[in-house]
């Protein structure tokens, strides 16, 4: 067991007490990424490009894997240490299915992921290069997976288009180092805690899975599924160099889902009334952005 101890200054004069060059807050007031620090209120824009390869899988037999192109805005207000920021995401995705090692891939980008966060954090100065920022909010995350009419090699319609929403809330902790050469380093680890999650399966354009090839119309209805109990993880590593009046970062990261199975729904298909269960699955994305920030 490790016992990691945290002393914050009780004023801000006191981190630039002992420096050795004799700065003092004032002559920090553009530099110092902890904002608040000198009581400045200080907001930021930032927009980036982002490449990665989204992976989903679920606990029966189906696999997807492609790449992902999206883009990401943010702006941060920040003021008396007090940090707020509001992103915003968006994303195409192009996949390959797989089913009991039967392939189907998508020749275009039809799939895209939407996601939209606010926090709030709070700027704890560990030392004269080295910030804290514990913080904690709320997002809703879309994913748009339509993979009607795709066939797989053994002439089987996959047929279905999903929909998944997430209600969550993130709790996470970036680390900051603010270099003396116009660089900085940001590490960031946070875990997603679901609220409250929705499928909706929607059977539009499916045929009959055999014979291979099979023209049989399967006319079910859209079903809605609740799902209760999930979690997230993402890990980021972002590299600042910054300028004058632009600021370009390079930051991989890592975002992982895993979502419980949800709730049985019950329908009717002709005479007879059947049961659905969307499935245990798990979503990783693995990526990186390239941006700047003004």
């Amino acid at each position: 067991v490790f016992l990691l101890v945290l002393q914050v200054p009780a004023s801000a004069d006191s981190l630039f007490q002992n420096h050795p060059d004799g700065i003092t807050p004032d002559d920090m007031s553009k530099d110092l990424l902890t904002f608040g620090i000198d009581n400045k209120t200080v907001s930021r824009w930032s927009i980036s490009a982002d490449y990665g390869i989204l992976s989903y899988r679920e606990s029966g037999d189906s696999d997807e894997k492609g790449a992902f192109y999206g883009l990401r805005g943010s702006y941060l207000f920040s003021t008396n240490r007090v940090l707020l920021l509001s992103e915003l995401r968006a994303a195409a995705v192009g996949v390959e299915y797989t089913r009991d090692s039967n392939s189907a891939d998508s020749d275009t980008l039809d799939n895209y992921l939407l996601e939209a966060r606010q926090t709030f954090g709070f700027i704890f100065p560990f030392s004269f290069e080295i910030n804290i920022v514990p913080y904690a909010g709320a997002g809703i995350r879309y994913y748009n997976d339509d993979l009607s009419g795709i066939k797989t090699s053994d002439g089987a319609t996959v047929g279905v288009a999903k929909e998944s929403q997430y209600f969550y809330s993130p709790f996470g902790v970036s680390l900051i180092i603010d270099t003396d050469n116009s660089w900085k380093f940001t590490l960031n680890v946070e875990y997603d805690y679901l609220w409250r999650g929705k499928q909706l399966n929607d059977w539009k354009n499916y045929y009959a899975a055999y014979p291979p090839g099979g023209t049989q119309y399967v006319n079910l209805p859209k079903i809605v599924t609740g799902q209760d109990k999930g979690k997230g993880l993402r890990i980021s590593a972002r590299i600042t160099k910054t300028g004058e009046k632009l600021d370009f970062y390079f930051e991989p990261f890592y975002n992982y889902w895993s979502i419980d199975d949800s709730r049985t729904k019950t329908f009717d298909y002709g005479s007879e009334t059947y049961s659905f269960r969307q499935s245990k699955n798990s979503t990783f994305e693995t990526g990186a952005g390239f941006g700047l920030r003004f």
